[in-house]
């Protein structure tokens, strides 16, 4: 099974190659016209002359569109990367503790005649994510403070 940085990897790729061949018609050099208009705005208040380097409209709207597209599909994706692998150590905390510390599961789930195992996945799948983040957090602090 692949890990999480190379399926990431491979959709980056992936997408950038798409994004990438239907922009590169749209490049063009750098503006110098720019440069030569700040150069006569220089000299009209005796500043001596400095060279500016910008980039022309077309690939500065390339430039944009490619931030445009990286935010969107490879930053947001790599946060809920982050966000997916917190929730899972979480769940995976809260199954353990309960695994050993069956006392520590609301009464309903201690009466009910079925495995420990299937009334600890019963009580954290009954979580909402928010409650299940905050009461992994309080184990983890508790277990090392």
């Amino acid at each position: 099974m692949p890990n999480k940085q190379a399926i990431v990897a491979t959709s980056i790729d992936a997408e950038y190659s798409n994004w990438t061949s239907a922009q590169a018609a749209r490049s063009v050099p750098v503006s110098v016209q720019g440069a030569r208009d700040a150069q006569s705005d220089d000299r009209d208040f005796g500043v001596e002359a400095r060279p500016v380097i910008g980039l022309s409209p077309r690939v500065r709207e390339a430039a944009e569109a490619l931030r445009e597209f990286l935010f969107e599909r490879v930053y947001d994706q790599l946060a809920e990367l982050e966000e997916a692998r917190r929730a899972k150590e979480a769940v995976r905390l809260l199954y353990s503790h309960y695994l050993h510390h069956p006392e520590a599961l609301p009464p309903e789930y201690l009466i009910r005649d079925e495995p420990l195992a299937t009334r600890v996945v019963d009580y954290i799948a009954g979580m909402t994510d928010p409650f299940a983040l905050r009461l992994a957090q309080e184990i983890a602090q508790a277990s090392f403070p």
